[in-house]
């Protein structure tokens, strides 16, 4: 085995590896400690065979039974677990699935937040307040310099995709996940408590608005000299958003163009005005120093409730989105979001240069770590699969309804559900039906030759931006 300082795991790509890859940077360079940055959904099995490290870095930890634990925990005694937390700007609905739920969570864990709230959240749930480390939002420090010089110029996303850069650019990044939802999502939410009425107003709401939304698009589009980009959510299939647009709007208008490429980041940096529903998404473009505004064509669900909306500017209607997409000024905006978010979410100068120093903390051999817990804690989550395997279901039925974060398929857990450590990409071809095919293809992997490509452009970047001596 090798040793490591840090193994970093990351879910989701264009949330997480920009961040993971700069904070290997500066934690090579200014703290002389090494770092492996992994998928999640395939790390357990290789790292622990192959790696010995200090600290292992995961992106959100609630309670001892997540499925890296099993693995983890148990091979490498003594790892101090860093969680960072990448979900804190919750719906009020969900703020209790989200938080520390056991013993191991609670005192075990080193937990990041991005301000104030989220460290008294933590403690009102029995989080010891010396285990938080408050930081900011390290994907918000993507937008400052000198990160922000990283990603691509309007220039150059005008070039690749087809687009006038001297025309005014009015962004959509939709967030209407629950529209898009396939059934065995539902069915895994209902098995898991979900109640069907939450459930079924989250569908609805989200159907609706999302059609109003693109119909409200479409109309921008046919009747200004505008570039329209509508982004759907990473985790929504494209072929699925596809379909919704062409039953709602027919054939687009030449203006209105339909793109998932590239991260939502690089394009909020590009564009001039952005438009999102309940999505942190608009707390973004208002640290780029962008024009946010909230579409809310019906009434927010209360399930989607949040404090941070009363800083945001709404638009209801669809006379309100025309003139606040081609003349913001003309809806009174305001820079309160902007404020907001960089007293709250960005208390402490650079999160990404903060990272790197939590860790480097962390890593400290004096530091005090409590005793791991036992193996008689995990329980046996691949009891349940089998029962399901005995009753005769069929094995992507039962690869769904393991819970909402085998979406994306792990090599560890279908090891535990078919009884051999069949490769997800050969599983795929084999037993899952073509509709879920596309699912599975959009997992958020990435391999070390990625890795490698983004961490040397940070190095690059962030040597770019220090003063030259004379």
């Amino acid at each position: 085995m090798r040793d490591v300082d840090v193994v970093y795991l990351c879910e989701h790509i264009a949330r997480e590896l920009d961040v993971a890859c700069a904070v290997k940077h500066l934690l090579a360079e200014k703290h002389g400690l090494s770092v492996e940055v992994l998928p999640i959904q395939t790390a357990g099995e290789w790292a622990t065979k192959n790696l010995w490290p200090k600290i292992v870095a995961v992106p959100y930890s609630y309670r001892v039974d997540e499925y890296y634990n099993r693995s983890f925990l148990r091979r490498w005694p003594g790892v101090v677990v860093f969680n960072l937390a990448w979900e804190q700007l919750l719906y009020d609905a969900f703020v209790e699935e989200k938080m520390p739920s056991d013993v191991f969570a609670k005192r075990y864990v080193f937990h990041h937040a991005w301000g104030e709230f989220h460290k008294e959240r933590l403690t009102n749930y029995g989080v010891d307040p010396e285990r938080i480390f408050v930081n900011g939002q390290p994907a918000y420090g993507l937008y400052l310099p000198p990160y922000r010089n990283r990603f691509p110029s309007r220039a150059d996303l005008a070039r690749e995709h087809g687009l006038d850069p001297d025309k005014r650019w009015v962004l959509f990044p939709e967030n209407y996940g629950w529209g898009f939802y396939p059934r065995l999502r539902i069915d895994t939410l209902l098995e898991s408590g979900m109640p069907k009425q939450t459930i079924d107003n989250l569908v609805h709401f989200c159907r609706e608005s999302v059609r109003i939304a693109l119909s409200w698009c479409a109309k921008l589009a046919r009747e200004n000299d505008v570039e329209v980009i509508v982004r759907p959510r990473p985790a929504t299939l494209l072929t699925d958003f596809q379909k919704v647009m062409a039953d709602t709007i027919g054939e687009p208008p030449p203006g209105l163009h339909l793109l998932k490429e590239g991260s939502v980041r690089e394009w909020i940096l590009a564009g001039d005005t952005v438009f999102s529903s309940y999505s942190t998404t608009l707390i973004e473009a208002a640290v780029a120093g962008k024009r946010p505004f909230m579409i809310a064509p019906i009434p927010l669900v209360e399930e989607l409730s949040a404090d941070w909306y009363e800083h945001v500017e709404m638009v209801t209607t669809e006379e309100e989105f025309l003139a606040a997409a081609m003349d913001p000024q003309s809806a009174g905006i305001t820079d309160r979001l902007e404020h907001w978010a960089r007293a709250t979410l960005l208390p402490s100068g650079d999160p990404i240069a903060g990272v790197a120093e939590i860790l480097s903390r962390l890593a400290d051999p004096e530091l005090e770590r409590p005793e791991i817990p036992t193996s008689d804690t995990f329980p046996d989550r691949h009891r349940a699969w089998k029962v399901r395997a005995a009753k005769g279901e069929p094995v992507w039925t039962r690869l769904a309804a393991a819970g909402h974060r085998m979406r994306f398929g792990f090599r560890k857990t279908f090891r535990g559900v078919l009884g051999s450590s069949e490769d997800a990409f050969i599983l795929k071809e084999r037993v899952v039906p073509d509709e879920l095919k596309e699912w599975l293809d959009e997992r958020d992997l990435f391999d070390s030759t990625e890795v490698e490509r983004i961490t040397a452009i940070w190095s690059e970047v962030i040597a770019a931006a220090k003063p030259r001596r004379t």
